[in-house]
Parts: structure tokens; C-alpha cells; sequence
């Protein structure tokens, strides 16, 4: 339940309407995260230079820029607009000591 609730950068409440009117009609399941992930990769601008601490999805979708963490942001918000649980996890792996393939 709480991988479909908003929080400070998925912002459900704003992204719903929005969500269900780009992808309302797509197949549900694996095919809509999909359809979610393309649109996100295919309208948004990715550049270090619009990277900020407090950008949220909404931003993101609003000034169709970017960088990972916000294409991630985004397709997260939408995936929980569409009541598809989602959530973001990041970390670091070194190349130093891990056996292949570490890329």
C-alpha cells in the first residue's frame, strides 16, 4: 500500500488526471509500466544542468527536463497514479573487486 501513496516527489494528487489520460488506455500489467517507462524516456530531456534538490515529478512533467533520478521520479508517480505499486532504490557499486560483469 504504501509503494501507491505520493510522497515529497511523486506527487499522486497533482499527476493523476494527467496519468489516466495518457494511459488509460493502455494494457494493463507489464505492458502499461512499459508504456509508462517509454513515454517518460521519450519526452523528457535528460541534462546535468537541470539537476535541483527540490525538483519534483510534477516539475519534471511540467518542464519536460531532467536528469536519472527525475526520469525515475516521474515513471514512479505515473506507475502510482495508475495503481501500479512502485518505489526508488539507488545505490553504488564500485568496478574495484567485483568479479564481471559489474557494468
Amino acid at each position: 500500500l504504501i509503494y501507491l501513496l505520493g510522497s515529497r516527489y511523486c506527487e499522486t494528487d497533482r499527476l493523476s488526471d494527467i496519468a489516466w489520460k495518457l494511459f488509460a488506455n493502455s494494457p494493463p500489467g507489464w505492458d502499461r509500466v512499459q508504456t509508462i517507462c517509454d513515454y517518460v524516456h521519450n519526452h523528457i530531456a535528460f541534462g546535468y544542468e537541470h539537476a535541483r534538490a527540490t525538483k519534483t515529478a510534477f516539475d519534471v512533467y511540467h518542464d519536460g527536463k531532467g536528469v536519472c533520478r527525475d526520469y525515475a521520479h516521474l515513471a514512479i508517480a505515473f506507475c502510482r497514479c495508475m495503481n501500479i505499486p512502485a518505489r526508488y532504490c539507488s545505490g553504488y557499486l564500485s568496478d574495484i573487486g567485483t568479479p564481471l560483469p559489474y557494468g
